[in-house]
């Protein structure tokens, strides 16, 4: 039997894709509907759950452009909060938010704080470029016939893991998930897990969009 998993789109990554196309138009209200919307979604699911501090941090960028200062801190620091509770205070997937919040403090003059928030990205980048910069991709072996045999179950399971990193951009999520339903090759998987490894390396270096 070949392996076949099937990744399913929840109504939080509908209002969630619909509220970065309005954020990216600059219809700010509009995203502001589209990603209370997916809160309310993501908090369907627990008061732990992942989604919650993606959504916040979302919220708490409109507002900050709308220069809505403070409920764009409660935004971010309740989403820090979360994050950091989940995955601890060195985790890769604090980058964005932190990098979010060092651009409110910046602006609402808050520079005294800066210079900690500086030093802990920095320190998660080192660590994630030298955990995340090579492609050796777990030492996997990659068969002869690799392009002839099925995606392996522990293939599809780091491939969702890495999808699930919330450095990996909607579209090249969606991308994947809509070729991974075409149950396709094991070397597929493997070329795959190394484009997403990249990505998330990438958006690791200074001058990266974190939006």
């Amino acid at each position: 039997m070949t392996n076949r998993t099937v990744f399913s789109v929840t109504l939080w990554d509908i209002y969630q894709k619909e509220g970065r196309e309005e954020l990216e138009r600059g219809n700010l209200e509009k995203a502001r509907e589209r990603f209370l919307a997916a809160l309310e979604k993501a908090q369907a699911y627990g008061p732990n759950e992942p989604r919650i501090a993606t959504t916040k941090r979302y919220l708490g960028l409109v507002a900050q452009r709308l220069k809505q200062y403070d409920e764009a801190r409660r935004y971010y620091e309740e989403a820090l909060e979360l994050l950091e509770q989940q995955v601890g205070q060195k985790s890769p997937s604090l980058l964005k938010l932190l990098i979010a919040y060092k651009t409110l403090l910046r602006e609402c003059g808050e520079t005294n704080r800066l210079e900690a928030i500086d030093e802990k990205i920095e320190a998660i980048r080192r660590e994630a470029e030298e955990t995340l910069g090579t492609t050796d991709l777990f030492e996997e072996e990659v068969p002869a016939n690799a392009d002839e045999i099925p995606m392996s179950n522990e293939q599809a399971l780091r491939i969702q893991e890495l999808l699930n990193r919330p450095e990996v951009p909607e579209e090249v999520r969606q991308e994947v998930e809509m070729e991974i339903r075409d149950n396709p090759s094991y070397l597929w998987a493997h070329q795959t897990q190394a484009r997403l490894r990249q990505i998330i390396v990438e958006s690791y270096r200074p001058g990266s969009n974190q939006t």
